[in-house]
C-alpha cells in the first residue's frame, strides 16, 4: 500500500465527495426540515472516519485483483468488490441498528447504506481510473456513471424506504375504475348517498395547463363511473363544498387563461349543475369551509397574487358578501372548522417569494378575523385535519422553495394554547396535498398524495406507517374521499412529468389497533 498512498488519497477524497453529495442531495430535497449545512457534519464525519477505514479493505482486495486479473473484466469486478467492501459492513451495522434494536430510523439506515454504496462505486471507478484505463473515452464514461449514481441512488431512498416500512398490517391499497379523462387539482366529494362527485380539473399539466368542465360520479358499491354532466365553467384548482341540503357549492378556480369569480351548484336531486352568483373576487387555490350555521366561509386565494380578501355564501340568497379582510393575504392556505364553530386559517403564501407560518381565527359571530400564533414552520400547499379532541393537524406543504422546499414533518396546533407543536414527520416529504388528507374513525390520519405509499399517522407512537401495495407514482393535486364503509378513494393529480392520470385507488384498512391519543 504505501507506494500507492497518493492514489488511495485521491481515490479516498473522490469517493467521500460522491458520498456527501448523496446525502446532501438527498436531505435537501426530501428529508430535512428547515434544512441546513450543520445537518450534514455528522453524516460526512461518518463517510470520512469509516469510509477511511473500509476504502483500506477495499484498497487491498483491488490491488490484489490487479494482478489476477488481465481483461476487460475488471471493468465490472472491480467496481463491485470495491461496492461490498465499502457498504457491505454499513449495511450490517446499521440494518442490525434499525430492524434489530429498533434504535436507527429505516431512512437513515437506507440514506447511510446508499451514501456508501455510492461511495464504493465511486473509489472501484477511480482505482480502474488510475491503474488500469487511462484514455478519455473511459475516463468520460466513469464520471458520467457517477453523475448517474449520485442522481439515482438519492431519487431512490424515499422509495426503498417506503418499501421497507410497507406492512399489510397497515392496510392495503389496491387499483380501482378508472376515470373517464385525466384529472389533477380538481376535487372529489361524498355526496349524501354514499357516492363520490369528481368535478373539473386539469387534463393537461405539460406545456399548457387546460382544465376540463366535466364531472362523473363514483359508485364505490359497484367500482364504476358514470357521467354527471358538465359545469357552465372549466375550472382547476376551486372548491366544492357539500351544503347542508345535499348540493355541493363550486366556487372559483382557474378557466384557461385566468381566475374566475363565478359560481356554481351541483343540485344532488337533479344531477346537474346551475350559476349562483358570482364570487366578489375571481380566486383560485382559495379556501371554502361550511360554518355551522350552514353558510360558507371564502377565504385568500389567487395563486399569484395571494389575497386577503374573505366573503361568505348565502344559500338562501344564492349570493356572496364581502365580510372583513384577513390580517395577511393568503394562497395555498388551510381552513379548519373547530369545534366551536370558529375556522382556523393556517398558513399560505402572501407573496410568490413569502410562505407563512402565522394562523388566524374566523369568528362567526363578529365576522372578524384574529391572529392566533404561529406555526412551528411556513407552509402552504398543505393539508390540515381536525381531531376528535379539537386540536388541528397539519401536514406537510412547502417553503418558498417550492419544489425544493417540501417538508415532511406533522405538528399539532392547539387552538385552546394559541400554540402549535411538532409531533412526528412522515416517512417522505410531500406538498400539493390539500386534499389528499383525510380522517378515518376519529382516529386514524390517512396520506393519500404525493407518493407511491399510502402513510396512515398511528397516535399511539406519534410515527407514521405505510400500507402495502402502491399507488404506481407521485400524485400530486390527487384527492383522497373517506368513503361510508371505512375505505378511502384516491383518484387522479399529475406526477413529476406532469403527466395526470385517470387511475384511481382504493385504500383498505386493516389491523391498526386504536389507542388512546396521547397528549401533545
Amino acid at each position: 500500500m504505501k507506494k500507492h498512498w497518493k492514489k488511495f488519497i485521491a481515490m479516498m477524497l473522490l469517493s467521500w465527495l460522491v458520498g456527501a453529495g448523496t446525502v446532501t442531495i438527498y436531505l435537501s430535497e426530501y428529508a430535512a426540515e428547515d434544512f441546513f449545512i450543520h445537518d450534514l457534519i455528522p453524516f460526512f464525519l461518518i463517510l470520512a472516519i469509516f469510509g477511511f477505514l473500509f476504502c483500506v479493505l477495499s484498497m487491498t482486495a483491488l490491488l490484489f485483483l490487479k494482478e489476477k486479473l488481465k481483461s476487460r473484466l475488471a471493468l465490472t469486478i472491480n467496481p463491485l468488490i470495491s461496492i461490498v467492501s465499502v457498504a457491505a459492513p454499513v449495511a450490517l451495522y446499521t440494518g442490525l441498528r434499525a430492524f434489530v434494536y429498533n434504535n436507527l430510523p429505516v431512512a437513515e439506515f437506507v440514506l447511510l447504506t446508499s451514501a456508501f454504496f455510492a461511495a464504493g462505486f465511486a473509489f472501484g471507478l477511480a482505482f480502474l481510473w488510475f491503474y488500469r484505463w487511462r484514455k478519455w473515452l473511459p475516463t468520460l464514461t466513469y464520471i458520467f456513471l457517477i453523475c448517474a449514481a449520485m442522481w439515482f441512488i438519492p431519487n431512490s431512498i424515499p422509495h426503498i424506504n417506503e418499501a421497507l416500512l410497507s406492512d399489510k398490517a397497515n392496510g392495503a391499497v389496491a387499483r380501482a375504475a378508472q376515470m373517464s379523462e385525466p384529472r389533477s387539482a380538481h376535487t372529489a366529494t361524498l355526496l349524501k348517498n354514499g357516492r363520490v362527485l369528481l368535478v373539473g380539473g386539469m387534463v393537461s399539466v405539460l406545456g399548457q395547463e387546460l382544465p376540463t368542465a366535466s364531472a362523473e360520479i363514483f359508485d364505490p358499491q359497484t367500482n364504476t363511473f358514470e357521467p354527471a354532466g358538465k359545469m357552465l365553467v372549466p375550472r382547476a384548482g376551486h372548491t366544492a363544498t357539500l351544503l347542508d341540503n345535499g348540493d355541493v357549492l363550486i366556487t372559483g378556480g382557474v378557466d384557461e387563461k385566468q381566475p374566475v369569480s363565478s359560481a356554481e351548484l351541483y343540485r344532488a336531486a337533479s344531477g346537474n349543475f346551475a350559476a349562483v352568483g358570482s364570487m366578489q373576487v375571481s380566486r383560485e387555490r382559495h379556501s371554502a369551509t361550511l360554518l355551522k350555521n350552514g353558510t360558507v366561509l371564502i377565504t385568500g386565494g389567487t395563486i399569484a397574487q395571494p389575497s386577503d380578501q374573505a366573503e361568505i355564501y348565502e344559500p338562501q340568497s344564492q349570493a356572496f358578501r364581502i365580510i372583513a379582510r384577513m390580517n395577511a393575504r393568503r394562497a395555498a392556505q388551510t381552513s379548519t372548522l373547530l369545534t366551536d364553530g370558529r375556522v382556523l386559517i393556517a398558513g399560505g403564501a402572501e407573496s410568490p417569494v413569502s410562505i407563512l407560518p402565522s394562523v388566524e381565527i374566523f369568528d362567526p359571530g363578529t365576522e372578524s378575523f384574529q391572529p392566533d400564533g404561529q406555526m412551528q414552520a411556513s407552509r402552504y400547499k398543505h393539508s390540515a385535519v381536525l381531531m376528535p379532541d379539537g386540536k388541528v393537524f397539519l401536514l406537510g406543504g412547502a417553503d418558498e422553495r417550492d419544489w425544493s422546499g417540501r417538508r415532511n414533518s406533522v405538528e399539532v396546533y392547539d387552538p385552546a394554547k394559541h400554540a402549535s407543536q411538532i409531533v412526528g414527520n412522515m416517512n417522505r416529504a410531500r406538498f400539493k396535498i390539500p386534499n389528499s388528507v383525510v380522517l378515518l374513525s376519529g382516529e386514524k390520519i390517512i396520506v393519500g398524495g404525493a407518493g407511491r405509499r399510502v402513510e396512515i399517522f398511528d397516535k399511539a407512537t406519534g410515527s407514521f406507517l405505510v400500507s402495502s401495495g402502491s399507488l404506481e407514482d407521485e400524485w400530486f393535486y390527487a384527492t383522497a374521499t373517506p368513503l361510508p364503509d371505512g375505505r378511502v378513494f384516491i383518484a387522479g393529480g399529475y406526477n413529476n412529468s406532469l403527466i395526470p392520470t385517470t387511475q384511481t385507488w382504493l385504500y383498505q384498512p386493516q389491523a391498526l389497533t386504536a389507542q388512546i391519543l396521547p397528549e401533545y
